[in-house]
């Protein structure tokens, strides 16, 4: 008896054990389990029908007819015809229902229901499943949101995108696809893609995926499809597996870009580089001899802008000697009239012609200080703009701010008759263009330079706007023929900013290194000038260009030591610029600068005959390769 006592024992410990398990399970799943009996109409619910539900199990558990305040009025009717059915005929159900909780909060949930019956058939039982679903139901409402977006995106993109399952059949493709090729979707399905594939390429294409789907390698491709009227274009076709966690794909997914024009384009520049090489040996003598003529034309402008200086102030004097003593005479011939004239009609005549005189003096004076800034040869140049900027706020009512070192200026005539000029004809174009209201004038004398800024709030331009006619070809010209630059950076409505640097020749160091840096923007100029001149003694920045075609300009006409040159310029990229150098001067050392990794630029660079590449986020292997390639330039010249 003892015995079976405790077997039983161990029996009642087994299926508490496995009942723990099963509440367990349920919990995890969501999922519980119920049972009504027809005859005695009793329902029985597992523990999780309770939690899904929301209700206490002290309640107990309603029967069939009390089940309705536990659904929605339309989840109620589904599930009592669902049963009926079953009772009727002894027909399983599978349905999804919305439950309504105590608190009033609605859940979806999955039943699954069989019908029991006894031996004579009929039906005296229905057990079933119950899970609350709400989990995939949020999950499902994501998956539909993120399809539809996927498909938004994949619509409006100009690319053609695709998908297809692991195995390569296709089950998608965009309008764009459809609007290219004219194939329908359906026509495209299953390998119906490859249709559109130009016969050359068409094998190579098939074997190429099939080779990627096999391999699990990603796919890419140049080939030409047709297009809807039968031309074919080159497209670059992509594709990348997606796989699962364990690593097995799921799907690919891929996109066709059309880089038709880009292939022309390299055919082009292909028969251009080939056309290139041939006239090589003529671009050195044309490069030869543009730079003798492009130092005849600086010293033709130099000789131009000399006379017409001149003839300005021989035009001043006559201004000054003729036309002042005639303004003299008639005052003096004016005042012995007003003595002799009684009318007080006639003397107010010649009151008003002593005004018109006087505002002919006036303008006299003005046009005299035009023509030539007698108080810039007798006084310099600080004051020589500080008189401008009176006679300009006089005569404008524009409020101009004049920012001068309180040193002073000190430099060679023909350099602050330059920054004058320059300055004049910014505040002329100010008066005639910018409608602007304030005007900053800052200048500053740092090493051996010049530095001078005329900022304005007026209307500004574009980048490409027309602006010969604001004086602007003159004011580069003036500058370059003394080595130096204007760069004018301006937006519309956001007025307009021209900067002047001038290297003063008089006070360079002549034992120094003469470094040419070229990049287009400032900023970086300066930064590169700031550790040159704070790691160094013996090397000087003593030029400076913002565009290809200035730096070529600038490396051929200059006396320079060695080139500091960026690959990103406008106008003309820096490799070019590199080579037409090299094919004038092949001593010049020329040091490529550029934000681009090495490994893009650097062999090219090298092979075009560049000392070495650098990249600008390695700033500080800058001094150790400027000794470097200097010592190298001085090599190679005396050898």
């Amino acid at each position: 008896m003892s015995g079976d006592a405790g077997e039983k024992g161990q029996s009642w410990q087994s299926v508490e054990r496995l009942q723990i398990m099963m509440e367990r399970t349920e919990s995890l799943a969501h999922m519980a389990s119920f049972e009504w009996d027809v005859d005695t109409n009793v329902v029985t619910w597992s523990p999780e029908m309770y939690r899904i539900f929301g209700r206490n199990p002290a309640h107990g558990v309603p029967n069939l007819e009390g089940q309705a305040t536990l659904y929605t009025p339309e989840s109620t009717q589904k599930l009592f015809e669902a049963v009926s059915k079953a009772v009727a005929d002894g027909t399983p159900y599978e349905l999804e229902l919305m439950i309504v909780r105590p608190d009033g909060e609605q859940r979806p949930c999955y039943i699954k229901a069989f019908p029991e019956r006894d031996a004579s058939g009929r039906v005296i039982r229905i057990a079933g499943l119950l899970q609350d679903i709400t989990d995939r139901k949020r999950l499902e409402k994501r998956l539909l949101a993120n399809e539809r977006e996927f498909r938004l995106l994949a619509e409006s993109i100009p690319q053609i995108v695709w998908i297809t399952r692991a195995d390569g059949w296709n089950i998608y493709c965009n309008q764009q696809w459809v609007k290219y090729t004219g194939l329908s979707p359906e026509e495209s399905y299953g390998h119906g893609w490859n249709t559109p594939f130009h016969p050359d390429e068409k094998a190579i294409a098939w074997n190429a995926w099939q080779e990627a789907v096999t391999s699990t390698g990603q796919y890419s491709i140049e080939c030409r499809l047709r297009r809807a009227d039968g031309v074919y274009r080159w497209w670059l076709i992509q594709g990348r597996p997606i796989t699962n966690d364990v690593g097995t794909i799921d799907k690919w997914f891929g996109t066709c870009t059309d880089i038709h024009d880009l292939k022309q384009a390299e055919q082009e520049l292909s028969a251009a580089a080939a056309i290139e090489r041939e006239m090589a040996f003529k671009n050195v003598e044309l490069s030869q001899e543009l730079a003798r003529r492009n130092a005849d034309l600086s010293a033709l402008t130099a000789h131009v802008q000399k006379i017409s200086e001149e003839e300005k102030a021989s035009l001043a004097r006559e201004l000054h000697d003729e036309m002042g003593s005639i303004l003299v005479a008639l005052n003096i011939k004016l005042s012995h009239l007003v003595h002799k004239i009684s009318s007080p009609e006639l003397l107010d005549d010649l009151k008003d012609i002593r005004s018109l005189l006087e505002d002919a003096a006036t303008i006299k004076m003005r046009v005299i200080n035009q023509l030539t800034p007698t108080v810039l040869e007798n006084f310099g140049l600080d004051a020589a703009l500080t008189r401008l900027v009176g006679e300009y706020k006089k005569h404008t009512g524009i409020e101009i701010e004049l920012v001068l070192p309180d040193e002073g200026f000190v430099m060679e005539h023909l350099y602050s008759l330059a920054a004058y000029r320059i300055a004049q004809e910014c505040l002329t174009n100010v008066a005639k263009h910018a409608n602007a209201s304030e005007v900053v004038i800052e200048g500053k004398v740092s090493d051996d330079r010049l530095d001078l800024t005329i900022r304005d709030n007026g209307k500004g331009f574009h980048d490409d706007a027309n602006t010969e006619g604001h004086g602007i070809f003159g004011m580069i010209e003036r500058a370059r023929y003394l080595g130096g630059t204007v760069e004018f950076t301006s937006s519309p409505e956001l007025g307009t900013t021209a900067h002047l640097i001038l290297p003063l020749t008089g006070l360079r160091s002549k034992d120094k290194t003469r470094v040419l840096l070229v990049d287009d923007h400032a900023i970086v100029r300066n930064a590169i000038k700031q550790i040159i001149e704070d790691q160094t003694d013996d090397f000087s920045v003593e030029g400076e260009a913002a565009d290809g075609q200035i730096a070529v300009k600038m490396a051929l006409e200059g006396d320079w030591d060695l080139v500091l040159l960026d690959i990103n310029l406008p106008k003309l990229n820096g490799i070019e610029v590199l080579k037409k150098i090299k094919l004038v001067k092949p001593d010049l050392p020329v040091i490529m600068l550029s934000s681009y990794p090495e490994s893009e630029y650097g062999e090219i660079s090298i092979s075009h005959g560049a000392a070495c590449y650098i990249e600008k986020a390695r700033t500080e292997k800058l001094i150790e390769m400027l000794r470097w390639a200097a010592d190298s330039g001085k090599r190679s010249q005396d050898s």
